[in-house]
């Protein structure tokens, strides 16, 4: 199940709310499907057509923003879009947790409902891939080379978001923006991190955050898609830690808002965000070379 989210093009607020809950068939599960209202009037996705911008997002618990008790940098992005469009933009989030890839082709290859709300999509937000490489994280953290344990997890996991970005094609009949996440961590990050995990597990975690983005990056650019890498935003300050929850493995409000602007960004290109007077803040810098590694969640 997915939620629904109709986003005002002059409201930087939700004015109305209603939220109704619709049933899937029980093979579907996710978070209930809400309806976010605005100016007093319903829009459903099927009454839409050409007059909302269209966005729908899968993948894994990070853009699901569950635990912030914010509305999530989808929202956030899709003012943004609505904006730019001068029209309403309308959200499906069907990202939820601890999928892996394969769970996410799966979805899109047999929930009725989130393929037909693909086949509408202007723009598909793709994040997933962190929870590919648990189990071959605690087999390096047991002794396995860390080569050895990623390399298969990440072809695995660029062959699974090809795979589900032609799947979404085959459905649609008209052009679709498509935009890959990368993650700052695939692990726990921040003062939690230091905190719980040896530098050995921090290295780790650093080698299997490089070989996921990695690989999402080469299936962005096989299947022509825009590469959204997020750890130099992150990172700017050094530390994450600012910009996660106390789990220190999902963002917070602030961090929410930090993936909204750069998916923005990749979507319109940061030079025209920022000629068109957009509230972006300037690209991260790089981090250092030799920046401390990052930790695991285990």
């Amino acid at each position: 199940m997915v939620r629904r989210t109709v986003v005002g093009v002059s409201l930087l607020a939700v004015l109305g709310m209603a939220a109704i809950q619709a049933a899937r068939p029980t093979a579907e599960v996710g978070p209930p499907r809400v309806h976010l209202v605005t100016r007093g009037q319903p829009i459903g996705l099927g009454q839409a057509g050409g007059e909302v911008a269209q966005i729908v997002a899968i993948g894994d618990s990070v853009l699901a923003a569950r635990r912030c008790g914010c509305p999530g940098a989808l929202v956030d992005y899709s003012h943004l879009i609505g904006a730019l469009e001068h029209r309403p933009a309308l959200l499906v989030n069907a990202a939820d947790g601890a999928v892996k890839s394969w769970d996410v082709l799966a979805q899109v290859n047999t929930w009725p409902t989130l393929r037909a709300d693909l086949s509408a999509a202007d723009i598909v937000v793709i994040m997933v891939g962190a929870n590919n490489f648990t189990a071959p994280y605690k087999r390096a953290v047991h002794g396995e080379a860390g080569t050895d344990a990623f390399a298969p997890a990440a072809e695995r996991l660029r062959r699974d978001v090809v795979a589900i970005i032609n799947a979404v094609r085959a459905l649609r009949g008209a052009p679709t923006h498509f935009q890959v996440l990368g993650y700052w961590n695939v692990f726990r990050d921040g003062a939690v991190a230091a905190q719980r995990y040896t530098p050995q597990e921090r290295t780790l975690a650093t080698d299997a955050t490089e070989a996921a983005n990695a690989a999402l990056a080469a299936a962005a650019r096989e299947a022509g898609a825009d590469w959204v890498p997020l750890v130099a935003a992150f990172s700017s300050g050094g530390d994450p830690t600012a910009v996660l929850e106390s789990d220190g493995n999902h963002p917070n409000a602030a961090g929410h808002e930090l993936i909204g602007r750069e998916l923005f960004h990749a979507y319109v290109g940061r030079d025209a965000a920022s000629a068109a007077g957009s509230p972006m803040p300037a690209r991260a810098p790089a981090p250092q070379a030799g920046r401390t590694a990052r930790t695991p969640a285990g």
